[in-house]
C-alpha cells in the first residue's frame, strides 16, 4: 500500500455548529467544504494548521458517547473514544492554555515540558481530547 496522506480525522457531534466554533474561535479553523453523507447529513470539513478534522452529527441510530473523558485519565491523554486525543501544535502551550481557560473552556493536564516538547491536555466539545504541544 501506497500511502499518500492522512485524509482527514471524523469527529461526530451532539452540536455541530458550537464544535465548528469552539474550532474556529480557538484554533483558527478555516472552512474547506460542506458535503453530505450517505445520510444526508452536514459533514462539515475544516482546516486545523494544514490538517482536515470532518465533523458531523452522529448518524441515525448511533449511541452517543459519554459527554467527557474521565478527569484521571485525560490528564494522561486518554479519552473514552477510540481516538485517544488530537495533537495540535501551537506556538505557545502556556499562553494557549491560558486563553482556553479565560473563555472557560475545561484544561485536563496543566502545561508540562518532557524530552523537549511542551504540553497540556484540554476537552473540546464532544469529549474530544486535545494535547497541545509545542516543539
Amino acid at each position: 500500500m501506497n500511502v499518500k496522506s492522512l485524509d482527514h480525522i471524523h469527529i461526530g457531534c451532539r452540536d455541530v455548529e458550537r464544535a465548528l466554533g469552539y474550532y474556529r474561535r480557538h484554533f483558527q479553523a478555516k472552512d474547506v467544504a460542506v458535503l453530505k453523507n450517505i445520510h444526508g447529513q452536514a459533514l462539515t470539513l475544516i482546516d486545523v494548521g494544514g490538517k482536515v478534522l470532518a465533523l458531523s452529527d452522529f448518524p441515525p441510530g448511533v449511541e452517543l458517547p459519554a459527554t467527557a473523558p474521565d478527569p484521571d485519565a485525560a490528564r494522561e491523554g486518554v479519552s473514552r473514544g477510540g481516538v485517544m486525543h488530537l495533537g495540535i501544535n501551537v506556538e505557545d502551550v502556556v499562553a494557549a492554555v491560558t486563553e482556553l481557560r479565560a473563555a472557560g473552556e475545561p484544561i485536563h493536564a496543566e502545561p508540562v515540558t518532557a524530552e523537549g516538547v511542551t504540553f497540556a491536555y484540554v476537552e473540546a466539545p464532544d469529549g474530544v481530547l486535545i494535547e497541545l504541544t509545542q516543539y
